[in-house]
Order: structure tokens, then C-alpha cells, then sequence
């Protein structure tokens, strides 16, 4: 498994390149290269191609992989960002990644419409445009079961794929989330099998929200790592923390991994 670094965390401080070079300074294997910045702004030049092979570029340079592209803003009540996550599918090729991680719409967004139904289908129809996109350029589209979304369980991801019916939608696994979520993550784990292409990983307690360092709360998080090992997971662990200081707090974040490891 690789162990990545979330540029969202850091780019409202440094620029894209001096990110990718603090990464690669403290451990780090590579990145999730992040759509959002820290205050929650799209940046509509990361789908641009010469972005994409600057990106691309530096991190060979440094000996770096961009084991994901994310963009975790709304895109089924935001038509300008819907556009740009279609925009950056025919791009994933520069970045070198074939994994888009995209988000599914925060519950707190029901009231726009008065039927769940209504809102549900808007969601399942441009999800599927995505899919239909992603696919004839050999993308995957990777969502996040996430607390208070409408994908909110390991089961409603699954009920997803199910309905929809393409290869190409696979799961980023935040292991906290689960945690929190499903009544047996582990369980979680073998359901989906070789759904997982990704990973978001922190320290979590029982029936508290907060991401925490590695190895920090309830969660055994190295029995966790080996479950995914164990179904065939090798792919890329981004470290997701939100409550502290994110450059200082990486190098030990990162090494707390390497042991789990």
C-alpha cells in the first residue's frame, strides 16, 4: 500500500508545488491530488492539461505518485462543477491515475426538493452521465460512503452499484466513516472486495466524528489495514485529518502508518 497526502490540506498555505515537495520531505509516497482547496473552493485550472502535466511531471521528478484526482464538492445541485468534474475526465490520463473521487449529496440539501425520490434521481442521472463519460476513457468513479450523505453506509454504496450496473463505479473507503457507520466494518470490508480502489485513513472514536491521528481513538486501525490486505487491497491510503495542523502532524501520521504497515 501507498501512503499519500491530501493536497486540500495544505494549499490554502503553500502552492501546489511546495505541497508536493513538504509531502515527499516527511514520507509521504505521494498524493490525492484535491479539486478543493482548504476553504472549500474549486480550482477550475486543475482540469486544465497543462496543469495536470505539471503535476504529473513534478511528482516523477520527485519520485511521487498521484494515486487519486479528488473532487468532493456537490455536483448535483452545482451545474458549474458538474461541468468541470466532466471536463477533468478526458484529463485523468495526464495526472496519470485512473481513479476520480467524487462526493454524493450532504442530506442538509433535502429541503430543495419536496420528495426524497426527486432529489435521489437528480443524483442517479448525472452520476450516470459521469459513468457513461469515465468509461470510454477508462476511468473509474470512486465514491465515499460518508456520515450524513445520501451514501451513507456500506450497504448504500453496494444498493448503488447494484442499481446503476457499471464496472466502473468503485468505492474510496474512508475507514473512519465505516467505522462510525456500518454495524461491522469488517464485514464492510469483504462485501466490497475489490469495490475499494482507495482509501482515506485517520484515527476515529465510537460515535464521534472527529478524524483523528492514526492509531489515535476506538478503531483498531492496523486490524482494519489488514482486513483490506487480506481482500486484495494495495492501492493508495490517504491520511485524512482535520482537527489538527496538517504539515505538523504528517511526519508522525506517516510513520504510525509505516509501522501498521
Amino acid at each position: 500500500m501507498l501512503i499519500t497526502g491530501r493536497t486540500s490540506r495544505l494549499n490554502h498555505k503553500w502552492s501546489f508545488d511546495e505541497c508536493v515537495r513538504f509531502f515527499k520531505k516527511v514520507g509521504f509516497d505521494g498524493i490525492e491530488f484535491c479539486f478543493e482547496d482548504y476553504y472549500f473552493n474549486v480550482r477550475p485550472d486543475y482540469a486544465e492539461r497543462f496543469f495536470a502535466r505539471h503535476a504529473r511531471e513534478l511528482c516523477d521528478e520527485l519520485g511521487m505518485v498521484i494515486g487519486s484526482v479528488g473532487n468532493h464538492m456537490d455536483y448535483v445541485y452545482d451545474d458549474d462543477n458538474f461541468e468541470l468534474i466532466k471536463k477533468t475526465i478526458p484529463v485523468m490520463q495526464e495526472y496519470g491515475t485512473d481513479i476520480l473521487i467524487t462526493a454524493t449529496p450532504d442530506l442538509k440539501h433535502f429541503h430543495k426538493y419536496h420528495r426524497r425520490e426527486e432529489y435521489t434521481e437528480r443524483f442517479e442521472k448525472r452520476l450516470k452521465e459521469l459513468l457513461e463519460l469515465a468509461s470510454g476513457y477508462g476511468v473509474k468513479i470512486a465514491i465515499e460512503p460518508e456520515v450524513h450523505n445520501l451514501i451513507t453506509t456500506t450497504k448504500d454504496f453496494l444498493n448503488l452499484c447494484e442499481k446503476m450496473g457499471y464496472d466502473n463505479l468503485v468505492c474510496n473507503f474512508d475507514v473512519g466513516h465505516a467505522f462510525l457507520t456500518d454495524e461491522d466494518m469488517f464485514e464492510s470490508i469483504k462485501l466490497l472486495g475489490n469495490k475499494i480502489v482507495h482509501a482515506h485513513v485517520e484515527g476515529m472514536n465510537r460515535g464521534e466524528h472527529t478524524h483523528l491521528l492514526p492509531g489515535d481513538g476506538d478503531m483498531d486501525l492496523p486490524a482494519v489495514i489488514r482486513a483490506m490486505k487480506d481482500v486484495g487491497f494495495n492501492g493508495a491510503m490517504a491520511l485524512d485529518i482535520y482537527i489538527y495542523e496538517y504539515n505538523e502532524y504528517a511526519e508522525e501520521s506517516v510513520r504510525r502508518l509505516r509501522e501498521m504497515l
